[in-house]
């Protein structure tokens, strides 16, 4: 089954006001037991409910909830601005609260109320989609964020942290002896309008993947292409591209591959996103895992973008789905 974000504006319980050491006029509320956020304390005194929007969000400038943002729109569509963490006084805010109507309850999603939308960094090319694969199924692919659910991994149990990288998501596979590359949403063509997707570029360049996926065409490949593509370059050189494998599908039985058998299909044939930590979990020591220098391309000073966690073992919840969950650090957060 498909890894489905739940990247929801929801009303909640109005958290309990710390005060900020170092702004009088300010408190801290602690969101879902994970991000903080900073707001005026004057302003939220006997407010019982809001709505959390998280960072990545792209919200409506003509909407008075976030008309105060009008000085800083988002430079790729000015009718929004795109809600970051931000340091304030010494503290990292991450997202932000908004009033809400009396009629909205606690648990509602009101992004479509809000006419909020989710942030999706734009890649300098993509390239024309193409029809799937036939008959078969391949799951966007998209992770929950630990802050929120990282209740779900319990203390002791095995997991695997692997790092974050900053790049495109893509997914490849040798079905029915045609080879098919895609986005994280879309299958593309090999080339369109005269210019060649990242995704088939990757396919192209690193004949290990191609001759894995015709080893295995039961699995679809899923990774990072990561160098050349966004703000974070990883000391790639200009039109240099990089990819490392997070996931295997297995689109005959339908199920994520589990860890173990990650490590027993990929060996040393494929590149994989670096691993941090292996061993038992503690939430205080994934937490400090989130900020650092990263441990992929050449450019060893550059920001971590943020960790990924998941269980040895294949787990799955009613209400999140996959417990496979992302951590962004607070330190890209701030910078990006």
């Amino acid at each position: 089954m498909a890894t489905n974000s739940t990247h929801r504006v929801e009303v909640i319980e109005f958290p309990k006001m710390e005060k900020h050491e170092n702004a009088e006029r300010l408190s801290i509320v602690r969101i879902f037991n994970g991000y903080t956020c900073v707001v005026a304390t004057d302003d939220w005194q006997g407010v019982q409910k809001c709505a959390y929007v998280p960072p990545d969000s792209l919200v409506p400038l003509d909407r008075p909830e976030f008309s105060f943002l009008a000085h800083e729109p988002y430079k790729h569509d000015t009718r929004f601005a795109r809600i970051k963490a931000k340091r304030l006084r010494g503290v990292v805010s991450m997202g932000l609260l908004v009033p809400v109507p009396d009629p909205c309850q606690l648990g509602d999603d009101v992004a479509e109320l809000f006419g909020v939308q989710h942030y999706e960094p734009p890649l300098a090319e993509s390239g024309g989609d193409a029809a799937p694969p036939p008959s078969c199924y391949a799951p966007t692919y998209d992770l929950d964020t630990w802050r929120r659910y990282g209740h779900l991994l319990r203390p002791g149990e095995r997991v695997i942290v692997t790092e974050k990288l900053h790049g495109s998501s893509g997914r490849w596979t040798f079905h029915d002896g045609v080879f098919h590359a895609g986005s994280r949403t879309e299958w593309k063509l090999d080339s369109a309008h005269g210019k060649r997707s990242i995704y088939w570029r990757v396919l192209h360049e690193h004949q290990e993947l191609r001759r894995f996926l015709v080893a295995y065409p039961e699995l679809i490949v899923y990774g990072e292409i990561y160098g050349y593509v966004m703000d974070l370059r990883y000391g790639a050189k200009k039109d240099e591209l990089h990819y490392a494998v997070f996931d295997l599908w297995h689109k005959w039985e339908g199920r994520w591959l589990s860890q173990v058998e990650c490590f027993l299909k990929i060996g040393k044939a494929l590149e994989r996103v670096p691993i941090l930590f292996d061993g038992s979990y503690d939430p205080a020591f994934v937490e400090a895992l989130q900020d650092g220098r990263t441990y992929a391309g050449t450019d060893s000073m550059q920001q971590r973008e943020g960790v990924v966690i998941a269980p040895w073992e294949e787990r799955w919840d009613e209400k999140v789905g996959r417990v496979k969950l992302k951590l962004v650090g607070a330190g890209y957060l701030e910078q990006s």
